[in-house]
């Protein structure tokens, strides 16, 4: 955990036997529990995640089929949605700014908006909008 690292103003959340928590400006880090107790070194995702930080949410069939999704601040433009693969974080799978013609990306950030997923689809609240991602027609 990088230094200063110490503030988690969103909590985290549960899957599966794991604990997924994001503090700020730190990484996304999955914990896995036994008897109660996080055991370390966590799972990390592969960058580390800007402040300010809201709790990741998990979308999953079951155990199987698992995603942590988790929105991000950008300072310099729209906020940024992210999924990883919920069995192992530091896998990415997708990000709302990887497409070249910013078809997915997110309006204005809110602080701490929580990403809510719902009959197959993802819906971030933003700045005068609501943005639905889903699978393409």
């Amino acid at each position: 955990m990088p230094e200063g690292s110490d503030s988690l103003f969103g909590g985290g959340t549960y899957w599966n036997g794991n604990l997924f928590v994001q503090q700020v400006g730190d990484y996304l880090n999955e914990y896995a529990l036994n008897n109660g107790m996080a055991q370390t070194p966590p799972t990390s995702s592969s960058f580390q995640i800007g402040w300010p930080n809201a709790p990741p949410v998990v979308s999953a069939n079951g155990i199987t089929n698992a995603i942590v999704w988790l929105v991000e601040d950008s300072a310099s433009g729209p906020a940024v949605l992210y999924a990883f693969n919920a069995v192992h974080v530091s896998d990415q799978l997708y990000s709302s700014a990887q497409a070249p013609n910013q078809r997915d990306q997110v309006g204005p950030f809110v602080k701490f908006v929580v990403p809510t997923v719902a009959n197959g689809k993802v819906y971030v609240g933003s700045a005068g909008e609501v943005d639905v991602y889903g699978l393409l027609p």
